[in-house]
């Protein structure tokens, strides 16, 4: 998806229905989320403040087991 102003927004990649790969941007460009999902389910997200700096990341795996880190 993109901006009113033709600035890429989000990207996603789906394999057979399953979100595999998200990307989404803010609209002066930094990246604000950067996520993914393996073979065996398992799942990973960063997240960004506006100003490019970390904001949070995500990590799990297929039975939602994980961790989470907020700044």
């Amino acid at each position: 998806s993109f901006y009113p102003n033709g600035k890429k927004k989000s990207v996603s990649k789906t394999i057979d229905g399953t979100l595999v790969d998200y990307r989404a941007w803010s609209d002066n460009g930094n990246v604000q989320v950067n996520g993914s999902r393996d073979e065996h389910g398992g799942s990973q997200r960063v997240e960004f403040f506006r100003n490019g700096g970390m904001a949070a990341q995500f990590k799990m795996d297929s039975t939602g087991n994980g961790y989470s880190t907020s700044y």
